[in-house]
Protein backbone atom coordinates (compact mmCIF):
# COMPACT_ATOMS: atom_id res chain seq x y z
CA UNK A 1 0.00 0.00 0.00
CA UNK A 2 3.00 2.23 0.85
CA UNK A 3 4.56 1.69 -2.40
CA UNK A 4 1.58 2.11 -4.21
CA UNK A 5 1.34 5.48 -3.11
CA UNK A 6 4.37 6.53 -3.65
CA UNK A 7 4.05 5.15 -7.06
CA UNK A 8 0.98 7.32 -7.16
CA UNK A 9 2.22 10.31 -6.16
CA UNK A 10 5.28 10.47 -8.13
CA UNK A 11 3.51 9.91 -11.54
CA UNK A 12 0.94 12.62 -10.35
CA UNK A 13 4.43 15.13 -9.71
CA UNK A 14 5.42 14.00 -12.87
CA UNK A 15 2.47 14.94 -14.49
CA UNK A 16 2.23 18.06 -12.77
CA UNK A 17 5.57 19.01 -13.95
CA UNK A 18 5.44 18.04 -17.89
CA UNK A 19 2.05 20.29 -17.92
CA UNK A 20 3.71 22.80 -16.24
CA UNK A 21 7.38 22.95 -18.59
CA UNK A 22 4.28 22.81 -21.47
CA UNK A 23 2.47 25.66 -20.37
CA UNK A 24 5.38 27.83 -19.71
CA UNK A 25 7.14 26.75 -22.40
CA UNK A 26 10.19 24.57 -23.14
CA UNK A 27 12.33 26.98 -24.99
CA UNK A 28 11.68 29.88 -22.36
CA UNK A 29 13.03 27.56 -19.88
CA UNK A 30 15.76 25.96 -22.07
CA UNK A 31 16.81 29.76 -22.82
CA UNK A 32 17.06 30.30 -18.69
CA UNK A 33 19.54 27.26 -18.39
CA UNK A 34 21.55 28.43 -21.55
CA UNK A 35 22.73 31.92 -19.94
CA UNK A 36 23.68 30.40 -16.49
CA UNK A 37 26.75 32.46 -15.05
CA UNK A 38 29.17 29.24 -13.83
CA UNK A 39 30.64 31.78 -11.01
CA UNK A 40 27.48 31.73 -9.45
CA UNK A 41 27.49 28.04 -9.49
CA UNK A 42 30.45 27.40 -7.86
CA UNK A 43 29.38 29.83 -4.81
CA UNK A 44 25.76 28.00 -4.88
CA UNK A 45 27.81 24.73 -4.44
CA UNK A 46 29.81 25.91 -2.35
CA UNK A 47 27.18 27.77 0.25
CA UNK A 48 24.98 24.58 -0.11
CA UNK A 49 28.06 22.44 1.57
CA UNK A 50 28.15 25.38 4.76
CA UNK A 51 24.86 25.08 5.19
CA UNK A 52 24.75 20.84 5.16
CA UNK A 53 27.90 21.65 7.40
CA UNK A 54 26.54 23.92 10.09
CA UNK A 55 23.29 21.55 10.40
CA UNK A 56 24.86 19.04 11.53
CA UNK A 57 27.18 20.79 13.65
CA UNK A 58 24.02 21.90 15.26
CA UNK A 59 23.13 18.26 15.91
CA UNK A 60 26.71 17.59 17.41
CA UNK A 61 25.99 20.34 19.84
CA UNK A 62 22.62 18.86 20.64
CA UNK A 63 24.40 15.23 21.27
CA UNK A 64 27.38 16.56 23.36
CA UNK A 65 24.86 17.66 25.53
CA UNK A 66 23.47 14.29 25.95
CA UNK A 67 27.34 13.18 26.80
CA UNK A 68 27.10 12.19 23.25
CA UNK A 69 30.89 11.78 21.10
CA UNK A 70 30.46 11.32 17.54
CA UNK A 71 33.36 12.53 14.74
CA UNK A 72 32.22 15.33 12.57
CA UNK A 73 32.54 13.45 9.22
CA UNK A 74 29.88 10.90 11.02
CA UNK A 75 27.57 12.70 11.54
CA UNK A 76 27.28 14.63 7.75
CA UNK A 77 27.24 10.51 6.51
CA UNK A 78 24.06 10.10 8.78
CA UNK A 79 22.53 13.57 8.24
CA UNK A 80 22.56 13.18 4.28
CA UNK A 81 21.41 9.33 4.84
CA UNK A 82 18.45 10.31 6.27
CA UNK A 83 17.57 12.79 4.23
CA UNK A 84 17.54 10.68 1.41
CA UNK A 85 15.05 8.68 3.24
CA UNK A 86 12.83 12.03 3.43
CA UNK A 87 13.38 12.72 0.54
CA UNK A 88 12.09 9.23 -0.96
CA UNK A 89 9.57 8.65 1.33
CA UNK A 90 6.17 10.13 1.26
CA UNK A 91 6.65 11.89 5.10
CA UNK A 92 6.69 15.35 4.58
CA UNK A 93 10.28 15.72 5.04
CA UNK A 94 10.40 13.92 8.42
CA UNK A 95 10.75 10.12 7.68
CA UNK A 96 14.39 9.73 8.09
CA UNK A 97 14.32 11.14 11.67
CA UNK A 98 14.27 7.45 13.14
CA UNK A 99 17.08 6.21 10.46
CA UNK A 100 19.28 9.05 11.93
CA UNK A 101 18.47 8.03 15.22
CA UNK A 102 19.31 4.07 14.13
CA UNK A 103 22.51 5.32 12.78
CA UNK A 104 23.98 7.25 16.20
CA UNK A 105 22.16 4.34 18.62
CA UNK A 106 24.38 1.73 16.45
CA UNK A 107 27.74 3.42 15.70
CA UNK A 108 28.04 5.59 19.14
CA UNK A 109 26.68 2.43 21.36
CA UNK A 110 23.91 4.35 23.12
CA UNK A 111 19.88 4.17 24.19
CA UNK A 112 17.74 4.67 21.14
CA UNK A 113 16.22 6.72 23.35
CA UNK A 114 18.24 9.04 23.99
CA UNK A 115 19.78 8.82 20.19
CA UNK A 116 15.89 9.73 18.95
CA UNK A 117 16.10 12.30 22.10
CA UNK A 118 18.65 14.30 19.80
CA UNK A 119 17.15 13.77 16.41
CA UNK A 120 13.75 15.25 18.26
CA UNK A 121 15.77 18.49 19.30
CA UNK A 122 17.27 18.86 16.10
CA UNK A 123 14.10 18.72 13.99
CA UNK A 124 11.88 20.88 16.33
CA UNK A 125 14.81 24.07 15.80
CA UNK A 126 14.41 23.32 12.37
CA UNK A 127 10.65 23.45 12.20
CA UNK A 128 10.42 26.02 14.85
CA UNK A 129 11.88 28.30 11.98
CA UNK A 130 10.21 26.83 8.72
CA UNK A 131 6.79 27.08 11.06
CA UNK A 132 7.75 30.58 10.77
CA UNK A 133 8.56 30.87 7.16
CA UNK A 134 5.29 29.14 6.03
CA UNK A 135 3.26 31.09 7.89
CA UNK A 136 4.38 34.59 6.73
CA UNK A 137 4.20 32.68 3.12
CA UNK A 138 0.57 31.93 3.70
CA UNK A 139 0.14 35.04 5.36
CA UNK A 140 1.31 36.72 1.70
CA UNK A 141 -0.25 34.00 -0.18
CA UNK A 142 -3.94 35.10 1.20
CA UNK A 143 -2.96 39.00 0.47
CA UNK A 144 -2.09 38.94 -2.56
CA UNK A 145 -4.14 35.65 -4.46
CA UNK A 146 -8.00 35.74 -4.71
CA UNK A 147 -8.37 31.84 -3.62
CA UNK A 148 -11.09 29.17 -3.78
CA UNK A 149 -12.61 29.16 -0.43
CA UNK A 150 -12.05 25.44 -0.06
CA UNK A 151 -8.26 26.37 -0.43
CA UNK A 152 -8.12 29.18 2.14
CA UNK A 153 -9.70 27.27 4.80
CA UNK A 154 -6.84 24.51 4.28
CA UNK A 155 -4.15 27.51 4.62
CA UNK A 156 -5.84 28.85 7.93
CA UNK A 157 -6.85 25.45 8.66
CA UNK A 158 -2.57 24.48 8.21
CA UNK A 159 -1.28 28.06 10.12
CA UNK A 160 -3.65 27.50 13.35
CA UNK A 161 -2.02 23.67 13.52
CA UNK A 162 0.99 24.61 12.67
CA UNK A 163 1.72 27.36 15.84
CA UNK A 164 -0.91 25.27 17.80
CA UNK A 165 1.90 22.11 17.81
CA UNK A 166 4.93 24.12 18.00
CA UNK A 167 3.39 26.04 21.03
CA UNK A 168 2.44 22.73 22.36
CA UNK A 169 5.45 20.84 21.92
CA UNK A 170 7.58 24.09 23.73
CA UNK A 171 5.04 24.06 26.69
CA UNK A 172 5.25 20.23 27.66
CA UNK A 173 8.46 19.91 26.90
CA UNK A 174 9.85 22.43 28.99
CA UNK A 175 7.63 21.90 31.58
CA UNK A 176 8.66 17.88 31.39
CA UNK A 177 4.96 16.81 30.57
CA UNK A 178 5.96 15.38 27.33
CA UNK A 179 5.01 16.03 23.67
CA UNK A 180 4.55 13.17 22.47
CA UNK A 181 3.30 11.27 25.42
CA UNK A 182 0.48 13.73 25.24
CA UNK A 183 -1.17 12.33 22.02
CA UNK A 184 -0.54 8.88 22.79
CA UNK A 185 -2.42 9.58 26.01
CA UNK A 186 -5.46 12.09 24.51
CA UNK A 187 -5.46 9.38 21.52
CA UNK A 188 -5.64 6.17 23.67
CA UNK A 189 -2.80 4.66 21.31
CA UNK A 190 -1.94 2.12 24.13
CA UNK A 191 -5.44 0.81 23.22
CA UNK A 192 -4.12 -0.30 20.24
CA UNK A 193 -2.23 -3.63 20.32
CA UNK A 194 1.08 -2.90 18.12
CA UNK A 195 1.52 0.15 19.98
CA UNK A 196 1.23 -0.02 23.45
CA UNK A 197 4.42 -2.18 24.01
CA UNK A 198 5.76 1.57 22.84
CA UNK A 199 4.79 4.05 25.19
CA UNK A 200 7.56 3.07 27.51
CA UNK A 201 10.18 4.54 25.01
CA UNK A 202 7.85 7.24 24.17
CA UNK A 203 7.77 7.96 27.88
CA UNK A 204 11.50 7.89 28.06
CA UNK A 205 12.07 9.79 24.78
CA UNK A 206 9.91 12.71 26.27
CA UNK A 207 11.41 12.36 29.58
CA UNK A 208 15.25 12.55 27.94
CA UNK A 209 14.02 15.26 25.82
CA UNK A 210 12.54 17.71 28.32
CA UNK A 211 15.88 16.92 30.88
CA UNK A 212 17.80 17.96 27.69
CA UNK A 213 15.76 21.36 27.92
CA UNK A 214 16.24 21.95 31.27
CA UNK A 215 19.64 21.11 32.09
CA UNK A 216 21.66 21.97 28.78
CA UNK A 217 20.68 25.16 27.64
CA UNK A 218 24.26 26.29 26.78
CA UNK A 219 24.22 23.23 24.04
CA UNK A 220 20.80 24.54 23.00
CA UNK A 221 21.65 28.12 22.41
CA UNK A 222 24.46 26.87 20.40
CA UNK A 223 22.74 24.81 18.34
CA UNK A 224 19.44 27.66 17.83
CA UNK A 225 22.68 30.18 17.13
CA UNK A 226 24.20 27.88 14.53
CA UNK A 227 20.85 27.18 12.75
CA UNK A 228 20.08 30.61 12.36
CA UNK A 229 23.15 30.97 10.85
CA UNK A 230 22.37 28.14 8.23
CA UNK A 231 19.01 29.56 7.61
CA UNK A 232 20.92 33.51 6.87
CA UNK A 233 22.74 31.96 4.39
CA UNK A 234 20.19 29.56 2.56
CA UNK A 235 19.07 33.14 1.72
CA UNK A 236 22.20 33.72 0.31
CA UNK A 237 22.14 30.84 -1.13
CA UNK A 238 18.47 31.61 -2.79
CA UNK A 239 20.46 34.99 -3.82
CA UNK A 240 22.54 33.16 -5.29
CA UNK A 241 20.45 30.54 -7.60
CA UNK A 242 18.25 33.62 -9.14
CA UNK A 243 21.57 35.86 -9.59
CA UNK A 244 22.65 32.25 -11.67
CA UNK A 245 19.92 32.99 -13.76
CA UNK A 246 20.92 36.23 -14.27
CA UNK A 247 17.91 37.70 -11.90
CA UNK A 248 18.47 39.83 -8.35
CA UNK A 249 15.54 40.37 -6.23
CA UNK A 250 14.94 41.87 -2.74
CA UNK A 251 15.47 39.97 -0.06
CA UNK A 252 12.19 39.53 1.28
CA UNK A 253 11.25 38.30 -2.34
CA UNK A 254 14.46 35.81 -1.53
CA UNK A 255 12.36 34.62 1.47
CA UNK A 256 9.58 34.15 -0.38
CA UNK A 257 10.98 32.07 -2.50
CA UNK A 258 12.98 29.78 0.38
CA UNK A 259 9.17 30.00 2.27
CA UNK A 260 7.58 28.36 -0.89
CA UNK A 261 10.15 25.55 -1.15
CA UNK A 262 9.65 25.12 2.64
CA UNK A 263 6.22 25.08 2.80
CA UNK A 264 6.24 22.70 -0.70
CA UNK A 265 8.45 19.59 1.66
CA UNK A 266 5.79 20.01 4.17
CA UNK A 267 3.66 17.73 1.85
CA UNK A 268 3.46 14.29 2.22
CA UNK A 269 4.96 13.95 -1.43
CA UNK A 270 8.02 12.14 -2.13
CA UNK A 271 10.62 14.80 -3.20
CA UNK A 272 7.71 17.38 -3.42
CA UNK A 273 7.26 16.28 -6.68
CA UNK A 274 5.19 18.35 -8.58
CA UNK A 275 4.09 20.22 -5.73
CA UNK A 276 7.53 22.26 -5.66
CA UNK A 277 7.14 23.83 -9.14
CA UNK A 278 3.65 24.41 -8.23
CA UNK A 279 4.05 26.86 -4.90
CA UNK A 280 7.10 28.02 -6.91
CA UNK A 281 5.08 29.53 -9.56
CA UNK A 282 2.85 31.17 -6.88
CA UNK A 283 5.85 32.41 -5.57
CA UNK A 284 7.02 33.97 -9.50
CA UNK A 285 3.63 36.19 -9.53
CA UNK A 286 5.05 37.26 -5.91
CA UNK A 287 7.85 38.57 -6.69
CA UNK A 288 7.30 39.77 -9.92
CA UNK A 289 9.38 36.70 -11.66
CA UNK A 290 9.16 35.60 -14.90
CA UNK A 291 7.48 32.11 -14.14
CA UNK A 292 10.23 30.31 -16.36
CA UNK A 293 12.79 31.61 -13.66
CA UNK A 294 10.41 29.75 -10.78
CA UNK A 295 10.99 26.60 -12.83
CA UNK A 296 14.46 26.76 -13.21
CA UNK A 297 14.54 27.40 -9.58
CA UNK A 298 12.69 24.45 -8.58
CA UNK A 299 15.20 22.41 -10.98
CA UNK A 300 18.19 23.75 -9.37
CA UNK A 301 16.69 22.98 -5.87
CA UNK A 302 15.69 19.27 -6.95
CA UNK A 303 19.06 18.88 -8.16
CA UNK A 304 21.06 19.93 -4.93
CA UNK A 305 18.79 17.43 -3.30
CA UNK A 306 19.23 14.70 -5.49
CA UNK A 307 22.82 14.87 -5.15
CA UNK A 308 22.82 14.74 -1.61
CA UNK A 309 20.37 11.52 -1.51
CA UNK A 310 22.37 9.89 -4.04
CA UNK A 311 25.07 10.39 -1.75
CA UNK A 312 23.10 9.27 1.07
CA UNK A 313 21.48 6.03 -0.83
CA UNK A 314 25.28 5.40 -1.74
CA UNK A 315 26.06 5.05 2.06
CA UNK A 316 23.41 3.07 2.71
CA UNK A 317 24.47 1.07 -0.08
CA UNK A 318 27.90 0.74 1.04
CA UNK A 319 27.03 -0.23 4.66
CA UNK A 320 24.44 -2.84 3.27
CA UNK A 321 21.97 -0.80 4.88
CA UNK A 322 18.33 -0.73 3.04
CA UNK A 323 16.04 2.04 3.52
CA UNK A 324 12.88 -0.33 4.24
CA UNK A 325 14.50 -2.39 6.62
CA UNK A 326 15.81 1.27 8.24
CA UNK A 327 12.01 1.55 8.16
CA UNK A 328 11.23 -1.64 9.24
CA UNK A 329 10.16 -2.50 13.22
CA UNK A 330 13.74 -3.30 13.76
CA UNK A 331 14.95 0.29 12.98
CA UNK A 332 11.39 1.46 14.89
CA UNK A 333 12.27 -0.16 18.12
CA UNK A 334 15.59 0.84 18.52
CA UNK A 335 17.50 -2.03 18.45
CA UNK A 336 21.55 -1.51 19.20
CA UNK A 337 23.08 -4.05 16.62
CA UNK A 338 26.66 -2.94 16.78
CA UNK A 339 28.96 -2.69 14.10
CA UNK A 340 31.26 -5.36 13.45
Amino acid sequence: MKNLKSILSFLIGLVIIVVLAKYIGLEKIIKIFLHVKPIFIIFFIITSIVIMFLRVLKWKFILESHDINVPLKDLFMYRIAGMAVSYLTPSAHVGGEPVRAYLISKKANVPFEKAMSSVIIDKAIELTLNGFFTVVFSIFVLAFFKLPLLVKIFIYANLILITFLVILFYIRTINGKGFFTFFFDKLRLEKIKFLKKYKNKVVEIDKTTSELFYYSKYYLHLAFITHLLSWILSLVEFQLVLMMFGFGISWINAFLVYAGVGLAYTIPVPGALGILEVVQSFVAKLTHLPVQVSFAVSFVVRARDGIWTIIGVLYLYLKKLKISELLSSKASKGENHHEK
